[in-house]
């Protein structure tokens, strides 16, 4: 700010004050209080900082800097440290949100192939009892050992077993999928292994619009 530009200020705002320039220099404030002849206590000095996003102005009497200085720098050690805490926080946070993604994703698949593993199963039983019922029709007619048909029993009964293990697993990791999207533990799922896949990044108008597209289908 040039000498002008302050006696222009002066003049339209307070026309009151006159501006006074010294022939010497006025740097400190000892030099401007021997300049103008006053003690030190009567020169003001002024500070401009930036804290944060504010830009703070500082008048100063005399030699008294020492503690409104210090309490800026508290100020701004503690602004330092909320950015940094909330920097880890939003990286903690992001962190989580990975994980648990990763989590229903696993879960996910595994649920998928315990579906088709049930299906399995139950294709066998179905074919087991079918050969069973077959078997003992031909033990009737003599035509097949009784041993045959025993094992054909030991068969369903262990497919039976399979299944059984399968859905109890099925309702285990369900419960868990559940609880990582944060449902009731007993929600029924079904899940759709045609949903297509969505990028790992997309912006806001494209994940809305492939949300969208997957409610429709």
């Amino acid at each position: 700010m040039s000498i002008d530009s302050v006696r222009a200020f002066f003049a339209e705002k307070a026309p009151e004050i006159t501006v006074i320039e010294s022939a010497t220099s006025s740097a400190t404030v000892t030099l401007a209080a021997e300049a103008y002849g006053v003690e030190p206590g009567r020169i003001a000095k002024t500070l401009s900082l930036r804290v944060g996003d504010r830009v703070v102005l500082i008048v100063t009497s005399g030699t008294s800097l020492t503690q409104p200085l210090s309490e800026l720098w508290k100020i701004k050690s503690a602004n330092d440290v909320a950015a940094a805490q909330l920097k880890e926080t939003r990286g903690k946070a992001r962190q989580t949100e990975n994980e648990v993604a990763l989590r229903v994703h696993q879960l996910y698949y595994r649920i998928l192939v315990l579906q088709s593993h049930k299906e399995a199963a139950q294709a066998k039983i179905h074919a087991n009892e079918a050969l069973q019922a077959e078997r003992v029709q031909q033990v009737k007619f003599g035509s097949t050992l009784e041993e045959e048909a025993i094992e054909s029993r030991a068969q369903s009964l262990e497919a039976k077993q399979d299944l059984l293990t399968t859905e109890l697993q099925l309702s285990d990791l369900a419960m868990q999928l559940s609880d990582a999207i944060g449902l009731p533990l007993n929600t029924p799922l079904t899940l759709d292994p045609t949903v297509r896949q969505v990028a790992n990044t997309c912006e806001l108008e494209q994940c809305l619009r492939a949300a969208m597209d997957d409610r429709r289908h």
